[in-house]
């Protein structure tokens, strides 16, 4: 989960905005958008016991497994040379594989938890159709209009 706090003096309360989601879903990513956007502090924060703004970020199931996939080869081929590559069996790289998909379950069920049993209010997001694109410039387009834009109305009308 990653967290942005209001310190700007524009605004004249304090307020806490999260962006939660599953692995790999872009969170980071908006969390610095969104930060630059309205200049305030970014902090990254996994377990936090508060409650305010919450902005979960969804991915239909099949499509966010299949990005992760992605994800962990371009991870495990980024940034290395032939050796160290070799030095990563593949095992481990079937096993994260593996495991993920369970990890993303577990947290889905988590945010799940929240809304129904705690009654949190969460803004979901749903983002699936940015990640079935591979082609960069859409991927930004679908991006912005699909996940930037709704988060910026929303953090604006909370701030």
């Amino acid at each position: 989960m990653n967290t942005f706090i209001n310190n700007n003096k524009k605004f004249n309360k304090k307020k806490v905005v999260f962006i939660m989601g599953a692995t790999g879903m872009g969170k980071s990513c908006l969390s610095i958008y969104l930060a630059a956007h309205f200049r305030v502090e970014l902090m990254n924060s996994d377990k936090m016991q508060v409650y305010n703004c919450f902005i979960w970020i969804d991915v239909e199931q099949l499509v966010l497994n299949r990005g992760v996939d992605t994800r962990v080869d371009e991870r495990s081929n980024a940034d290395r040379d032939d050796e160290s590559k070799k030095m990563i069996p593949q095992t481990s790289i079937s096993s994260i594989k593996h495991n993920t998909p369970i990890l993303i379950c577990y947290q889905l069920d988590k945010i799940q938890r929240l809304i129904n049993e705690k009654l949190w209010l969460v803004h979901q997001i749903i983002a699936s159709d940015v990640f079935e694109e591979d082609r960069k410039e859409v991927v930004d387009e679908a991006l912005r209009n699909t996940v930037l834009q709704p988060c910026l109305a929303i953090v604006k009308r909370f701030l």
